[in-house]
């Protein structure tokens, strides 16, 4: 592979440079050495194109150190409660889909807080942080509804598994007068994404727009009428990158089978190996589980953690004498509806195959 550049017009400037005389070399420089009689620099480099050392002659050698954070970063980022990468830079939201937000509302980042970037790209994630920024100062007050979580007191077992698996920090536990310390939520910090929902050993949190007998029911009435000769198949899929794939297959005209029956939730993560199997007992021949890349995902470990349960809930499948091939999860991003539709095909012919299921 030739030298390349990356960014936008940077192809551009790397031929005008060409032509101004700039040579370009693939390589790394072993040493740099001092001629004092001819008082030049001796660059000593591996060329990798012509895989031969060269000694190159320069008056003046700049040398291009690594971009890092600045000293008091991390100082910073404690005051203001934000993540920090593996290379101590601002963690964004989400990377590819919300690269200019934060996970505390109304803290925005663009440019070198983030990663190195050039001054392109710089300035369209700070045109993109001001504007952000500028609709938030503007509507003068902060609306914040009430998708959350909230605990039942009566039945938290101070596990403590929701402050720590919750992705925002909304999650404290909170000492009661009997000495028995609860779970308590942050509305204006939570997100209402389910994960703690899922994490519940006890089932004392739920959702205030998404109840376990709501999730129930919902598939009860998906799986009640089949309609067609194919098994059914229910889908959970997430309101974030899963459902969006599903909108993707059909507004690229893609066809899925019809006995795929989808169920949407705020995050793959608020489901618990429960539903999972109550999905089967209300007449699901096989189940799939569509949601966020488990690097991507919306809300951190939504994915990370479902896809624990699902092995678990094979394993249980396994041992009641269920197939858990009946049973996936597939990962995705927005725009793979192609994906999706073909995920949809191919269970619903691993299921034929397998026959139908008899549950006792």
């Amino acid at each position: 592979i030739d030298v390349r550049t990356t960014g936008r017009e940077h192809e551009y400037y790397y031929e005008r440079a060409r032509e101004m005389g700039i040579k370009f070399v693939k390589g790394r420089p072993t040493e740099i050495l001092h001629d004092p009689e001819a008082n030049l620099l001796i660059v000593d480099v591996e060329d990798e194109l012509l895989r031969r050392f060269l000694e190159l002659e320069a008056d003046l050698v700049v040398l291009s150190p690594a971009m890092v954070p600045v000293e008091d970063t991390k100082e910073l980022a404690e005051m203001l409660g934000l993540e920090l990468d593996k290379d101590g830079f601002f963690k964004e939201y989400n990377a590819k889909l919300r690269p200019t937000e934060t996970k505390k509302r109304g803290i925005f980042i663009c440019g070198g807080a983030t990663f190195p970037k050039d001054a392109p790209t710089t300035s369209l994630q700070a045109h993109s942080a001001a504007v952000k920024a500028a609709k938030f100062l503007l509507n003068g007050k902060i609306v914040k509804d009430q998708r959350t979580a909230y605990v039942n007191e009566d039945y938290c077992g101070d596990c403590e598994f929701c402050p720590v698996t919750c992705p925002y920090g909304a999650i404290t536990l909170m000492e009661k007068a009997d000495g028995h310390f609860v779970a308590h939520v942050d509305d204006l910090l939570c997100e209402g994404c389910g994960v703690c929902v899922g994490t519940c050993p006890v089932g004392a949190i739920e959702l205030r727009h998404l109840k376990p007998s709501q999730i129930s029911a919902q598939m009860k009435a998906l799986l009640s009428v089949n309609g067609t000769s194919k098994p059914l198949v229910l889908a959970f899929c997430c309101s974030e990158c899963g459902h969006a794939a599903v909108d993707s297959s059909g507004m690229a005209m893609l066809n899925y089978p019809a006995n795929v029956r989808v169920l949407r939730v705020p995050c793959t993560g608020v489901l618990q190996v429960q539903h999972i199997l109550e999905a089967f007992k209300a007449g699901a021949q096989g189940v799939m589980v569509v949601g966020c890349k488990s690097d991507g995902c919306h809300y951190e470990v939504g994915s990370q953690k479902t896809q624990k349960k699902v092995e678990l809930a094979k394993t249980l499948l396994k041992e009641y004498g269920v197939e858990p091939e009946r049973l996936e999860m597939f990962n995705m991003v927005y725009i793979e509806g192609d994906k999706f539709a073909e995920a949809a095909k191919a269970m619903t012919e691993r299921v034929e195959k397998l026959g139908a299921l008899q549950l006792a």
